[in-house]
């Protein structure tokens, strides 16, 4: 969402982008029209930089995200880096660095950095009101959620798509395979009952035998949250040598 809302509002001002992701998305995620602007499976460490002025580096905490977690990455110093983040973890590594731990989503830092300086309509909305939606877990995650709701309202009265745009991609296309997967971790489930704390393993085994890429692994623990009996719940899945 933030990143392709970035790359949007740049071409409007007649910039060049190359969007790319080290990894897939799910497969909800990546039916929609935007995913087709991204290449992905590509990390930094494959672009010539010297083609580009800037790397904008969008919800992403360290170098290392962008260079496939590869030890002590450093993004070259002959090109100028801006970073662009709401994560507690972020490193600074940027040049310019635009991070706001109290925003709900980077969707929201890209929001507020482009409010008064671009004509806000349909397709730019709708880009940002998935990613806010998507990261503050449709307005559930703790106090940011007022501030995530207020943002959507900004962007539902500029045009943007909540329900064909946002929840019926997301939440009512859900593929088989994943909810095959939230029902595995739950029959998989080990608990302690008195201390209020839950964990479930996937093998490589199962991931290869339900489809599954890494971006569909990490809704996991997402799903399990919702159990009302615990209070601390984590996944563990066996990904080739990870």
């Amino acid at each position: 969402g933030s990143c392709t809302a970035m790359k949007y509002a740049l071409e409007k001002i007649g910039k060049e982008v190359a969007l790319i992701s080290k990894d897939q998305l799910s497969e909800s995620l990546g039916e929609m029209k935007i995913a087709k602007e991204v290449e992905f499976g590509k990390d930094i460490t494959e672009m010539n930089l010297k083609d580009f002025d800037i790397f904008l580096g969008v919800d992403t905490s360290t170098p290392e995200m962008g260079g496939k977690f590869k030890k002590n990455y450093t993004i070259p110093k002959d090109i100028f880096v801006i970073n662009i983040d709401h994560h507690t973890t972020n490193m600074f590594y940027g040049d310019l660095n635009y991070v706001d731990d109290k925003q709900p989503s980077a969707c929201s830092i890209v929001l507020e950095l482009l409010k008064d300086k671009i004509k806000f309509d349909k397709e730019l909305s709708t880009r940002l009101l998935l990613g806010l939606c998507t990261d503050s877990g449709f307005f559930t995650y703790g106090k940011a959620s007022e501030k995530a709701m207020e943002q959507a309202a900004f962007l539902i009265e500029n045009g943007g798509d909540y329900y064909d745009g946002v929840v019926f991609p997301i939440l009512h296309n859900q593929p088989l395979n994943l909810m095959k997967y939230y029902s595995l971790l739950v029959m998989k489930l080990r608990f302690d009952e008195k201390k209020r704390f839950a964990y479930s393993i996937t093998t490589a085994e199962e991931i290869k035998r339900l489809k599954l890429n890494k971006a569909d692994v990490r809704l996991g623990p997402n799903y399990l949250a919702s159990i009302k009996e615990f209070e601390f719940i984590f996944t563990m899945a066996e990904l080739d040598e990870e």
